[in-house]
C-alpha cells in the first residue's frame, strides 16, 4: 500500500509539472487551456496581448485605435443568403427615403430567372434592384413598372448601386442611368426588404424574388440625413447573424428560414459611428469597449472621431436637443436672430419683432425650412388625409384638436378619424353625432353637446390591453368601458383623418383639424400638423416623426387656417410693441391704446405709447393722428379708391406739413398752424393770408 501510495504521488506530481509546463509554454497570442492541456490561439483579431503564460481567453485583447470600439457585434465582410434568407429594413412606407446605396454581390445567375436584392411591393409604386424578369439585365426600378434602368447582363461580380430617387437615376459601379418620370421620392408603400420583396401591400408575409446573393452594405438617406447604414454583423452573445445599423444601433436579423452564412470577420474593432467618439483603447476578450456620446448642442458627422474635438458645436440658427447627433437641426425659418454656438433646444432659437409688430400666436411643433404651418386644414367634404400607417397593435393612444366653422345639426353624423376597412370586425373611429364618439363595434359616447360654429375641442382616444378604451373630451374625467372580443383596431387598412375610410371620401365636412398625434406601443408613431409646401404651395398634414407632408388624398381644396404662427405679425390699429425678441414656442406681447384713442396700426410706426392719439373722420373714413412724433407716417387717410397718404407734422419743414385731398366734391388741406405757414390755396398751393 505503501508503495502504491508513493507511485500516486509522483503521478500527481509529474503531472503538475507538465501542466504548469504546458501552461508557462503559451506564448504570443495564445493561452493556457486545462481540459486539453495544450496552448490555444487566441480568437481572430485579439493578438495585442503576446504576455506568457495567458490562463484563460479572457486575457487575449484587442486594440482598438482611435475612434473605434468593441461593440456588442463583430462586423463582418458580408452575410450571404442561400435564396431563403432575407432582412426587414425596418424602413417603412413613409420614412421618405430619397437616396440609397447598396452594395452587393449574386452568388449564383440563373439563366432566365429574376433575382431582388432588396426591394418593396411590387405592385403599390415598388422599388427595386436586383436581375430584371428575364434574367437578362441588372434592374433598377423605383416607381412601379416602366420606371427602371437596365445595366450589363448579370454577373456574379460585386457591384455597388447608387439609387437617387431626388433626381430620378440609378447608377451601378459609377455609371448612372435615368429613370423616368414615374420614379419619384415618396413612392414607398410597404418594407423595404432586403432579399426579396414584398407582396401583400398591408402584411410582411409572403416575399417573393428571394435571391442568393452577399450582402456588403446598404445606406439610406432622407433629404441629407443619413438614417440606415447597415453593416453585416454577428452578435457576440448568442452569435445571430444579421445587419447592424450603425447609426440607430437597432441589429436586423433573418426574417425568412435557415441560416446567413457569414463571411470573413474585419476587424473586432468597428467604428464608434456620427454622433460617438472614442480614444485608442485595449479590450480582453468578452468585453464590451466604451464609446463617447457628443453632448446636446453639438454634434459629429464622421464616422472614427478620436477625441471630443470631433464633437462640433451647432452653430449660427442650428441647435440639436440630443446627444450622440449626426447633425444639427436648422431653427425654423424666421428664428435665425441667435447665432450664438451650441443651441441644445429649438427654445432657444430666437425671432426679432421690429417695433410695431410681434408674435401673436406660438407654435409647439417643429416645422422644418420649406414648409409653413398653417393654423388648421378644414374640409370641405371631399378631402381626407391618409397617415399610410396600419394598426399594428391592440395599444394605441390619439390625441387631436378639432374644430368646425359652423354649427353641426344635431343629426349630423361624421367621422373625424377611422381606419375602416372591408370587414367591421377590424375597424374603429372617432366622430361625433351630436355627441363625441368612439366606436369599435360599439359606440362609446361623450356627453350630449353642441357642436358650436368656431368651437375648438381636445380629444384623446385610447385602446389599451384587455380590450379596454377611452375617451377624454377637453380634459374632462375620461369615458371608458370595453369592447368586444369580435373586434379589434388592429387593421389592414391605414388610419385616415376626415373620413372613417368606409368609403374612402371624407365626411367630416366643415370640420378642422388643428394636429394629430398617434402613440402605438408608447411610441410616438405619427406628429401631424397642418402645414403647406413652400415650394409648389400644397396643402396637407406634416408629420414631424417620418418627416413627410401627406397630401390630399379626396378631391377639391382643402381650406386652410393663418399661416401666421410663429411669426411677427403688425399689432394692428389701436395697439403699440416695441422691438421685440422672441424664443421659438413663446407669444409676443402687445399693448392696446388708452379708450379713446388708437394707432396708425401699421407695423413700424406703433411701437411707443405716445404713437397712441385721437382720429378724426372725414364722412366715413377715419384719419389718425400720431401724438409727440414727428416720425413717418404722422396721418393716414383712407378714401374711397383705397389710396393711403401719410403726413408727418414737422416743426420746421413746410414740404412735410402739409396734405391736401377731395372727397366727394368737397376739398381738404391739413395743415400745422403752428408753423406761420398759414393756410395753403388746394389748387395752386399759394398761401392765403389771413
Amino acid at each position: 500500500m505503501r508503495r502504491i501510495f508513493v507511485a500516486i504521488l509522483l503521478l500527481v506530481g509529474v503531472f503538475g509539472v507538465t501542466a504548469a509546463r504546458a501552461q508557462n509554454n503559451c506564448t504570443g497570442a495564445t493561452y493556457y487551456d486545462a481540459y486539453s492541456d495544450t496552448c490555444i490561439a487566441c480568437p481572430s483579431g485579439y493578438e495585442y496581448n503576446k504576455d506568457s503564460g495567458k490562463t484563460d481567453i479572457s486575457q487575449c485583447q484587442i486594440h482598438c485605435v482611435g475612434g473605434t470600439y468593441v461593440s456588442t457585434y463583430t462586423q463582418l465582410e458580408y452575410i450571404e443568403s442561400t435564396g431563403t434568407q432575407w432582412i426587414d429594413t425596418g424602413v417603412g412606407p413613409t420614412a421618405g427615403v430619397t437616396s440609397m446605396e447598396i452594395t452587393l454581390q449574386y452568388t449564383n445567375v440563373l439563366s432566365g430567372q429574376s433575382g431582388v436584392v432588396i426591394g418593396s411591393n411590387p405592385n403599390y409604386h415598388s422599388f427595386k434592384i436586383g436581375i430584371n424578369a428575364s434574367g437578362t439585365n441588372f434592374l433598377c426600378q423605383s416607381g412601379g413598372e416602366g420606371s427602371e434602368a437596365l445595366f450589363g447582363e448579370p454577373d456574379t461580380l460585386k457591384h455597388t448601386f447608387v439609387l437617387d430617387k431626388a433626381h430620378a437615376t440609378c447608377a451601378m459601379d459609377g455609371i448612372v442611368s435615368n429613370l423616368n418620370s414615374n420614379a419619384n421620392a415618396t413612392d414607398i408603400m410597404e418594407h423595404i426588404y432586403v432579399g426579396a420583396q414584398n407582396t401583400v401591400i398591408n402584411g410582411r408575409e409572403p416575399v417573393t424574388h428571394p435571391s442568393s446573393a452577399k450582402y456588403y452594405r446598404f445606406k439610406f438617406v432622407n433629404g441629407n440625413t443619413l438614417f440606415r447604414d447597415m453593416v453585416p454583423a454577428r452578435r457576440n452573445s448568442d452569435g445571430a447573424i444579421g445587419m447592424y445599423d450603425t447609426v440607430s444601433g437597432q441589429f436586423f436579423t433573418n426574417a425568412g428560414t435557415g441560416e446567413f452564412i457569414a463571411g470573413p470577420v474585419i476587424v473586432g474593432c468597428i467604428n464608434v459611428g456620427t454622433g460617438y467618439w472614442a480614444p485608442s483603447s485595449t479590450v480582453n476578450y468578452g468585453d464590451i469597449g466604451m464609446r463617447n456620446s457628443c453632448p446636446a448642442g453639438t454634434y459629429s458627422d464622421i464616422e472614427n472621431g478620436a477625441s471630443v474635438a470631433a464633437c462640433k458645436s451647432c452653430t449660427g440658427a442650428t441647435y440639436n436637443s440630443k446627444t450622440a447627433a449626426a447633425s444639427c437641426i436648422a431653427c425654423p425659418r424666421g428664428y435665425d436672430y441667435n447665432n450664438d454656438s451650441g443651441k441644445m433646444d429649438v427654445s432657444q432659437c430666437q425671432i426679432h419683432c421690429v417695433g410695431g409688430t410681434y408674435v401673436e400666436s406660438a407654435s409647439l411643433h417643429v416645422v422644418p425650412n420649406g414648409y409653413t404651418q398653417l393654423e388648421y386644414l378644414e374640409s370641405t367634404g371631399t378631402q381626407w388625409i391618409d397617415t399610410e400607417y396600419v394598426t399594428r397593435t391592440t395599444n394605441i393612444r390619439g390625441e387631436i384638436r378639432v374644430g368646425v366653422s359652423k354649427t353641426f345639426a344635431s343629426s349630423a353624423n361624421v367621422d373625424i378619424l377611422g381606419n375602416q376597412g372591408d370587414s367591421g370586425k377590424y375597424k374603429y373611429s372617432l366622430g361625433w353625432a351630436n355627441e363625441f364618439k368612439l366606436y369599435i363595434g360599439s359606440r362609446l359616447s361623450g356627453p350630449t353637446q353642441a357642436f358650436e360654429a368656431n368651437s375648438v375641442h381636445d380629444l384623446v382616444y385610447e385602446f389599451g390591453d384587455n380590450r379596454t378604451r377611452s375617451l377624454t373630451i377637453d380634459g374632462a374625467t375620461p369615458i371608458s368601458g370595453t369592447y368586444n372580443a369580435s373586434y379589434t383596431p388592429i387593421s389592414p387598412a391605414s388610419l385616415a383623418l376626415f373620413t372613417g375610410r368606409d368609403a374612402k371620401t371624407a365626411s367630416f365636412k366643415n370640420g378642422r383639424i388643428y394636429y394629430f398625434k398617434l402613440y402605438a406601443d408608447g411610441e410616438l408613431v405619427r406628429d401631424m400638423v397642418p402645414a403647406r409646401r413652400d415650394s409648389d404651395g400644397v396643402v396637407g398634414m406634416y408629420d414631424i416623426v417620418t418627416g413627410r407632408l401627406f397630401t390630399n388624398a379626396g378631391t377639391g381644396t382643402f381650406i386652410t387656417g393663418s399661416d401666421n404662427i410663429g411669426k411677427c405679425v403688425n399689432v394692428s390699429a389701436g395697439y403699440y410693441a416695441p422691438a421685440s425678441t422672441v424664443n421659438y414656442g413663446d407669444t409676443g406681447t402687445r399693448t392696446a391704446c388708452p379708450v379713446g384713442s388708437t394707432t396708425v396700426g401699421y407695423g413700424h410706426g406703433a411701437d411707443t405709447a405716445n404713437d397712441c392719439a385721437r382720429i378724426m373722420r372725414i364722412g366715413d373714413y377715419v384719419v389718425y393722428g400720431r401724438r409727440d412724433q414727428v416720425t413717418v407716417p404722422s396721418l393716414n387717410i383712407n378714401i374711397p379708391d383705397e389710396r393711403t397718404y401719410y403726413i408727418s407734422l414737422s416743426p420746421d419743414n413746410h414740404s412735410l406739413s402739409r396734405l391736401h385731398l377731395s372727397f366727394n366734391g368737397v376739398k381738404y388741406t391739413a395743415y400745422d398752424d403752428s408753423l406761420f405757414y398759414g393756410e395753403r390755396d388746394f389748387d395752386t398751393d399759394a398761401q392765403i393770408v389771413q
